[in-house]
């Protein structure tokens, strides 16, 4: 028993790990995209 729930401890850590990196590039990419709008309408 105790295995077993050490087994789904770690493999939750691990979705939340994944969830976590997720949510980060998501931030990055919509940072990223809003910069590049902000240089283009810069430029012209």
């Amino acid at each position: 028993m105790p295995i077993n729930k050490l087994s789904q401890r770690f493999i939750t850590k691990k979705i939340s790990k994944k969830a976590i990196f997720i949510k980060l590039a998501q931030i990055l990419q919509s940072i990223y995209r809003d910069e590049s709008i902000e240089s283009k309408a810069t430029h012209t």
